[in-house]
């Protein structure tokens, strides 16, 4: 049971980041 949510909590970490960056570079731009 914890194996799927450690993977669902990197998938989720991965997303966050992948978004801070999209927001980051409309910010900037």
């Amino acid at each position: 049971l914890k194996t799927p949510n450690t993977l669902e909590r990197k998938m989720y970490k991965g997303v966050i980041k992948d978004l801070f960056k999209l927001i980051v570079i409309l910010i900037i731009d």
